[in-house]
């Protein structure tokens, strides 16, 4: 039996490497979170929950038309992604599975997670991470068991630091996605979304 899973979109963060505010960068006749909140909705994903923090106004106004859900890091300007997750989270708790997906990571395919979801609904796994020429990506797909023991960390290291505890639980999918592994750090990485977003509607459009 397929799994209740729910996704958590992670947009309260500054933007700083970047020096642009990825969530509302322009991409492919959208905003990025547009495009972020889509592959979820694509895959069936109903409930989501999207993290808010800088420039939340315009990130709602940008959402207007999606069935989603707000949570706030009021304390953006001073925290990591793990304090947004450990916020989202609060509206989660009685999701089965959670996808964590960057707000700036808008390529994933609906195809992956569906994958995903059918993966972890065969299996006993604590994580289940998409992984792309062996190389592991987003989003981790995240049991229910796991949600206290990362609301409750208090130590260094992010969400990377709490899941590395439970590697031993673990599991990876490999895919054919390159959005798995492409996010927008920088303006180079801006560019190369850009890119491989108009090939694939190329492609798309030589399919029909």
């Amino acid at each position: 039996m397929t799994k209740s899973v729910g996704g958590l979109v992670l947009a309260a963060g500054m933007s700083a490497r970047m020096k642009k505010f990825k969530p509302l960068l322009p991409l492919g006749g959208k905003v990025m979170i547009q495009q972020t909140v889509e592959s979820l909705l694509q895959a069936e994903i109903k409930d989501i929950v999207v993290v808010l923090g800088k420039n939340a106004a315009q990130i709602k106004e940008a959402l207007a038309g999606y069935d989603i859900c707000y949570a706030t890091n009021a304390d953006y300007e001073t925290t990591d992604m793990l304090k947004s997750i450990q916020i989202g989270l609060a509206l989660c708790r009685e999701k089965e599975a959670l996808f964590v997906l960057p707000a700036d990571m808008p390529l994933v395919r609906a195809e992956t997670l569906k994958a995903m979801v059918k993966r972890f609904s065969e299996k006993e796994i604590s994580v289940l991470y998409p992984t792309y020429q062996g190389k592991r990506g987003h989003p981790p797909l995240i049991a229910k068991k796991c949600f206290a023991m990362i609301e409750g960390y208090r130590a260094d290291g992010g969400l990377r630091a709490v899941l590395a505890e439970i590697e031993s639980e673990a599991d990876e999918i490999e895919t054919s996605d390159i959005g798995c592994v492409l996010d927008a750090d920088y303006e180079q990485d801006y560019v190369r979304l850009q890119e491989v977003l108009q090939l694939r509607q190329r492609q798309e459009s030589n399919d029909e």
